[in-house]
């Protein structure tokens, strides 16, 4: 009778070192499981941001201009006159000292002019555009009652997929929640123009008036000069007043595929209430600038919003764009729209600084959760993957509609777009 063979089991070095292979392999394997997951997030992301291109390409088609980036209700007259800031506009307010906001000038974002082209014909029909976002009275009546559709509240909280990032870690559920936003090139109103210093540590921004001239030697603000350096600005629901304006396509002069119409913005979407919006609840169709637009740094131009003055380097004004001897506009304001020197001192207002902050309209800059970027949406509908360290000089003329067409102060060159084409 053959002996029993003693069965072997594992020592424990050998099962330490099994451990440890498992380990190796989970460590190597992890990173590219989070990578693959958040190339899938951004793909989900670009995709939302497609359908919203395509849907304000169809609204600028059909209508023959683009929509307001927010509508408001001016409850008095504006002055005529376009020199110096119109003081009694309550968009001018609303940037100023958002404290004296009349609560029912604020009616609705760009989001809900596209509606009908989102597929969500029932929340447009359903909407009062004579009433504020968050007016909790029942749609429908007549006279102010009566009304048996739901309040503009209800309807701009209800949460939409394709107005939020998968990587928006600012959301909350059932909220309304708002992960995109529109050009509006290098200030929030045309009647100023106000540019915007934001991103400071302390989480406050400073309104500052930008001089625009329409000549080196001219004294008055040009609304038609800051026309040109964006695609969507606030209006009324009246419109006529002489700041407003509203975009067509033709206005586009640099061409559809080198100007950018949106981009994401993680601070610009659900909150309960800030300081910036006089602490009524923001969402999706919140009008308010800071909710709804984005633009590039007003270090481009000196700490007195001077854009005028100066030759070039810091703290001199906006500079000559182009060089008579050189052709180049490389030594000018411009490669200030995206950095983090300012012409003097710091620049906070760099795409992505605002993951640094908290306050929803805070940093109305671009900004996003991905890594290294962001995702913008092009005039002609293509979607890139924008880096956030992109040369300053090239993202100020992508956020130009019309650089080409600027007085000669501020010209640009055309861009090339191997610089920011991936």
């Amino acid at each position: 009778m053959s002996p029993r063979r003693q069965r072997r089991g594992f020592t424990l070095i050998e099962l330490l070192v099994v451990i440890s292979i498992i380990g190796i392999l989970v460590g190597l394997l992890l990173p590219a499981v989070n990578s693959a997951r958040e190339a899938g997030r951004r793909t989900q992301c670009q995709n939302n941001m497609r359908q919203l291109g395509l849907a304000l390409t169809n609204f600028s088609t059909s209508k023959n201009y683009f929509p307001n980036s927010g509508t408001f209700f001016e409850p008095q007259p504006v002055p005529p006159a376009v020199v110096g800031p119109p003081t009694s506009s309550v968009i001018y307010g609303a940037l100023t000292a958002p404290s004296s906001i009349p609560a029912g000038a604020l009616l609705y974002s760009w989001v809900l002019d596209i509606m009908p082209y989102l597929d969500q014909q029932d929340i447009y029909n359903s909407w009062d555009k004579s009433q504020p976002y968050f007016s909790t009275q029942a749609n429908g009546g007549s006279g102010g009652s009566g009304g048996t559709q739901a309040s503009n509240k209800v309807l701009s909280t209800t949460g939409l997929g394709i107005l939020k990032c998968p990587d928006d870690f600012t959301s909350v559920p059932n909220q309304g929640n708002l992960s995109y936003v529109v050009n509006s090139g290098f200030s929030f109103f045309l009647g100023s123009p106000l540019g915007y210093i934001g991103g400071q540590l302390d989480n406050t921004g400073s309104v500052v008036p930008l001089t625009w001239v329409v000549g080196a030697t001219a004294t008055t603000n040009s609304t038609g000069t800051v026309r040109q350096l964006g695609v969507m600005f606030p209006g009324t629901s009246d419109g006529g007043f002489p700041w407003e304006f509203r975009s067509t396509p033709s206005a586009i002069a640099d061409g559809m595929s080198n100007t950018l119409l949106v981009s994401e913005n993680i601070l610009a979407g659900y909150s309960t209430g800030t300081t910036l919006s006089n602490n009524l609840i923001t969402n999706w169709a919140c009008p308010l600038p800071t909710f709804t637009s984005f633009i590039g740094s007003s270090h481009i131009c000196d700490p007195g919003g001077d854009c005028t003055t100066g030759k070039s380097g810091p703290g001199t004004g906006l500079a000559f764009a182009i060089s008579a001897t050189t052709q180049t506009d490389a030594n000018t304001g411009w490669k200030y729209a995206n950095s983090q020197q300012a012409m003097s001192g710091a620049n906070y207002d760099y795409i992505n600084y605002g993951l640094n902050l908290s306050t929803e309209g805070t940093f109305p800059f671009s900004n996003s959760a991905h890594p290294g970027g962001c995702n913008m949406v092009f005039c002609d509908g293509a979607v890139r993957f924008i880096n956030s360290t992109i040369d300053g000089l090239v993202y100020s003329k992508i956020l130009t509609s019309a650089g080409s067409r600027l007085p000669p102060y501020a010209r640009q060159l055309p861009v090339s777009q191997d610089d920011f084409a991936q």
